[in-house]
């Protein structure tokens, strides 16, 4: 069957000469969607990252989606290490910042009053104490201190002197008998086996 032979489809041709197969492309010339990363985006990223940029931000700035700034990382391993190594001063300087938080800091400031019938204001330095954060005490501990601040309990069960836990053999006892023969029966008696089920 040949191109002639081959029944007419209405409405516009799929490719312009008609034929059955996509066009090729002419050398050098690549067919599909152009690629949209560039190798120079790996400063820009790593300058954004230390600025505090999340990936929603990083990829707003390049015009494109999060996940092709996932693809990217993916793809290009410069451009992963790039976004890592801008990443890694932000977080530093929070982890810094949480830490003065939990300790309580100070720092040096200025009041500025201005008394009644003075003709200019006056300007008192002083120091201001900010008091640790509870908060930020226990978000550092439960981070970095895992094994003794953690909320998680874990309970392990032991045999004698730590060793492993023995299982002896549990029998079901089954009593069939009627109630009164129940009380006359177990009347000063001590079992030690627990009755599991009765039948009337």
């Amino acid at each position: 069957m040949t191109i002639e032979d081959a029944p007419k489809r209405r409405g516009r041709p799929r490719f312009p000469d008609e034929s059955l197969s996509r066009p090729r492309s002419v050398v050098g010339d690549p067919i599909g969607r152009p690629r949209t990363y560039q190798p120079e985006y790996c400063e820009q990223a790593t300058k954004l990252c230390a600025l505090g940029a999340l990936n929603r931000e990083v990829a707003d700035f390049f015009g494109v989606t999060v996940k092709s700034i996932e693809r990217w990382c993916h793809a290009y391993p410069e451009f992963a290490e790039a976004m890592r190594m801008g990443k890694e001063p932000a977080d530093d300087r929070v982890e810094r910042s949480l830490y003065h938080r939990a300790n309580g800091y100070s720092y040096e400031t200025v009041k500025i009053f201005m008394p009644a019938g003075a003709q200019e204001p006056v300007i008192v330095p002083y120091t201001e104490h900010v008091p640790p954060d509870p908060a930020s005490m226990i978000f550092w501990l439960k981070n970095r201190r895992k094994w003794q601040w953690s909320d998680r309990v874990n309970h392990e069960h032991t045999g004698p002197d730590g060793g492993p836990i023995q299982i002896s053999e549990v029998r079901r006892v089954i009593i069939s008998v009627d109630k009164t023969e129940k009380r006359d029966l177990f009347d000063g008696l001590t079992i030690d086996a627990e009755v599991i089920e009765s039948k009337p």
